[in-house]
């Protein structure tokens, strides 16, 4: 019961509903609708917008609506234009005009610029001749703009040319002519004709001691022009010798000239001596000096050839220096520095002696630093007796601050004199340039070797540079 209730309720709903909406049926037997009714305008039509309106079916019980479209109107314009902005010569204008139903919209366009009204007649401002253009102009009546019209110029109508002064070698000539127009005169310049030079004729011939001259003659003007003819060469003889060469000794030829009898001389080279290969002693060698070694010529027996010699076991030329620390281990500012640097603590009165050691090892000789009251005195002894020492110089420093390549090259302080030293440390190097025999009394060198008071140089060199650093109780013993 209750599903029949619910489904009578739906199909109730149904109906109503159907009969609230208009239904175009076609049914087989519907009768037609009727529109006796009038239309009703539901939306306007614009100039631009369709409209719309409808009518009712006027069958009791059917209430169909029919619509219907309104086409738009479309603007109505006036024939008359209303003008905005009116045209000049070179303007254009604007014009505009408002649609008359009353939509608000508008058309605007541009009208072409009046152009210039130019009388027909020119006034002549410029009157033109031969080289100025004539000029005329014209005013436009309605601006004001002026026109300008210009006519070229003819130019000149010219004559022929008249010769009126004649060129010669040396001048410029002149000729003329005149515009058959307005008169006037153009000159030009003819130029000069220069000379017409005839060959050239010898009137003085040279010789060997004097020049000679040639001369040219101009046909148009007589003048003429001289050119110097050069000396002609001596007329020389084969040469004679006059001195033979010898060895070492120059030698001399002469020649004579032909012509004038003048003499010319040179000279002849030396000649080479030539050896008989045998090295004989001439001087003997020793420290002071390297020996000698001669060959004889055997064209004139004089020495051919020389060269000096060294004893097996001497050396020369050699650089000897006070052994101690190299300065570039002493202070990273002085690396590749390999100059040695002695260092002594100044409250150590006393004597203290250092080895003094060649570039090539060997000992050669003490270097003897002696402290007393403040100052500082430096000695060289040499182990042997021959040594030879040249170019001695000491240095003296305060500080590795005041050591460089320069102040190492420095001039010496004096030998054997007592120097005053400034500070509780002194700071110095010693060399000499050296003579020597590796032997006798001289000894070869080594540094893990003990000094004469049984200390290493190498613990001696170490205790130097905390010295020389400022480090450590800057006492420093050194031997006797």
């Amino acid at each position: 019961m209750k599903s029949i209730q619910k489904w009578g309720a739906l199909l109730l709903a149904v109906c109503l509903l159907a009969g609230l909406m208009p239904v175009h049926v076609h049914a087989e037997h519907a009768p037609p609708h009727e529109y006796n009714g009038p239309w009703i305008t539901e939306v306007e039509a614009t100039c631009t917008a369709d409209g719309r309106r409808y009518t009712v079916c006027t069958i009791p019980d059917c209430g169909f609506i029919l619509y219907d479209t309104l086409q738009a109107t479309g603007h109505k314009w006036p024939t008359q234009w209303d003008t905005v902005t009116p045209a000049s010569c070179t303007t254009s204008g604007t014009i505009v005009r408002y649609c008359l139903n009353g939509c608000g919209q508008s058309e605007q366009k541009f009208t072409d610029p009046l152009g210039h009204a130019y009388p027909a007649t020119w006034t002549v401002v410029v009157v033109g001749d031969c080289t100025t253009p004539a000029v005329s102009q014209r005013v436009c009546s309605r601006c004001g703009q002026v026109e300008t019209s210009t006519t070229p110029a003819p130019g000149h109508n010219w004559g022929a040319w008249v010769n009126k002064k004649p060129a010669t070698c040396t001048d410029v000539g002149i000729e003329e002519r005149v515009c058959a127009r307005c008169s006037q005169t153009q000159t030009r310049v003819l130029p000069a004709l220069l000379h017409n030079w005839g060959p050239w004729t010898t009137v003085l011939a040279p010789t060997c001691q004097a020049t000679g001259i040639s001369r040219s003659v101009c046909s148009r003007c007589s003048l003429y022009q001289d050119r110097i003819l050069p000396k002609v060469p001596h007329n020389w003889s084969a040469w004679t010798v006059t001195l033979a060469a010898s060895c070492g000794t120059k030698g001399q030829e002469i020649r004579t000239c032909s012509m004038c009898n003048r003499v010319e001389s040179r000279s002849l080279k030396a000649l080479k001596h030539v050896s008989d290969g045998n090295w004989v002693i001439t001087r003997a060698a020793t420290l002071r000096q390297r020996g000698q070694q001669a060959t004889t010529c055997t064209r004139c027996g004089q020495h051919a050839s020389t060269r000096t010699y060294a004893p097996r076991g001497y050396r020369y030329e050699v650089w000897a220096r006070a052994f101690g620390p190299m300065a570039g281990q002493a202070s990273s500012a002085l690396s590749g520095v390999t100059d040695r640097l002695i260092a002594i603590d100044m409250t150590q009165e006393g004597e203290h002696r250092f080895p003094l050691v060649t570039d090539d090892g060997w000992q050669i000789g003490t270097v003897v630093a002696k402290v007393a009251g403040g100052t500082l005195s430096v000695s060289l002894q040499q182990l042997s007796e021959p040594t030879v020492m040249r170019e001695q110089q000491w240095q003296l420093f305060s500080g590795l601050h005041e050591v460089s390549v320069f102040s190492l090259r420095a001039a010496s302080m004096p030998f054997d004199m007592p120097v005053k030293v400034s500070g509780p440390v002194a700071i110095f190097s010693v060399s000499t340039l050296s003579n020597y025999y590796q032997g006798n009394e001289n000894k070869t060198f080594h540094e893990a070797g003990l000094s004469p008071d049984g200390q290493s140089y190498t613990e001696l060199n170490e205790r130097m540079t905390v010295l020389m650093r400022g480090q450590g109780s800057g006492r420093l013993v050194v031997g006797p």
